[in-house]
C-alpha cells in the first residue's frame, strides 16, 4: 500500500506500480451505499515498487499528484478518465510523504534531509523549504495547519522516540507533541472536527488526537487488527469516512465520529 485519494466520485488506490480505480459512494445518495466497485486500474511504470511513495488529490483543480521517492519527483494525473500520468516535476530531496495544503499547493516530506518542501501543484516551481527541528530525526508524514504550523509524524533513531507534534516552522520549534506512538506513518488534518488522525503503525491502530488550542490529546483509537498495520489515510469529508490503506493493500472504511469498520475492498 503506497497511497490512498478520492476525487470526483472515484477511490484511487496506488499499491506499487498499480494504481486501482474504485467508483466511491455518492455523498447526495438518498439511501447510503457503502459499496466500492472496482472499475480500472492505471500502470504507473515509472515507481519503484520497493519505493516509499504516497499519493494525495486536489478538489479544486480535479487532479491527482504521486510522489515518487526513488526518481525524486511528483507526477500528475490532470484528470479522473486519463489513462496515464505525467511528471510535473523534479524536486530537491527524496520526497517520503505527500499532502495538499489549504492553499492547494503541494506539502512534501523528506525524512532523509529532516524538511518539508513546498512546491505549486500547477506548476511544480519550489515554493520553500522548511527545516524541521532537530528532536525530529525521521520525518514520515506531515500536513499543513496554518502558513507557519505543522503536524508531521516522526520517530528519533537514536533515542527510540516515536510521534506527533506541532511544529512552528518560522521558530523552528515543536509546540506541542503527542509521543505515545510506535513507527507513526500518516497523519490527516480533519477541519470539520478539529482534529488530527494518526496511522499508527506498529501499534496497529488510527488514534484520533485533538488539536483545539494547538494541543494534541489522544480522544479515540481504533485498532485494525493483529494481522496487518495502518499505513495511509484519507478522508471523505462528506459521507465523514475515514479510508485506511493497510501495509499488506488492503483497505479499510471507519465511519465518523463513532467509528466503526463497514467495508473493506
Amino acid at each position: 500500500m503506497d497511497g490512498l485519494a478520492l476525487l470526483k466520485g472515484h477511490l484511487f488506490v496506488l499499491r506499487g506500480t498499480r494504481l486501482d480505480v474504485y467508483s466511491s459512494p455518492d455523498s447526495t445518495q438518498l439511501a447510503p451505499d457503502f459499496s466500492y466497485k472496482w472499475l480500472r486500474y492505471i500502470s504507473v511504470h515509472q515507481l519503484n515498487k520497493n519505493s516509499w511513495n504516497d499519493m494525495v488529490s486536489c478538489k479544486q483543480l480535479l487532479s491527482l499528484f504521486i510522489s515518487d521517492q526513488r526518481h525524486r519527483c511528483v507526477y500528475k494525473l490532470a484528470n479522473v478518465t486519463d489513462t496515464a500520468v505525467a511528471k510535473l516535476a523534479d524536486v530537491p530531496q527524496k520526497p517520503h510523504g505527500l499532502s495538499i495544503t489549504p492553499n492547494q499547493t503541494l506539502l512534501l516530506t523528506c525524512r532523509d534531509d529532516h524538511m518539508l518542501i513546498e512546491i505549486s501543484s500547477q506548476t511544480g516551481e519550489l515554493i520553500r523549504q522548511i527545516e524541521l527541528p532537530a528532536e525530529i530525526d525521521c520525518p514520515y508524514h506531515a500536513a499543513q495547519l496554518t502558513t507557519a504550523q505543522f503536524v508531521v509524524c516522526y520517530s528519533t533513531t537514536d533515542s527510540g522516540n516515536h510521534g506527533v507534534s506541532i511544529v512552528d516552522s518560522q521558530g523552528g520549534t515543536m509546540m506541542q507533541k503527542f509521543t505515545q506512538l510506535h513507527y507513526p506513518s500518516h497523519v490527516l488534518v480533519d477541519e470539520s472536527s478539529h482534529c488530527v488522525y494518526v496511522a499508527d503503525y506498529q501499534q496497529s491502530r488510527v488514534v484520533r488526537l485533538n488539536k483545539i488550542i494547538s494541543s494534541l490529546e489522544l480522544l479515540h483509537e481504533v485498532s485494525v487488527g493483529n494481522s496487518d498495520w495502518p499505513w495511509r489515510l484519507c478522508l471523505d469529508d462528506h459521507t465523514r469516512r475515514l479510508i485506511v490503506g493497510l501495509d499488506k493493500g488492503n483497505v479499510i472504511i471507519l465511519q465518523l465520529p463513532n467509528i466503526h469498520t463497514t467495508t473493506s475492498v
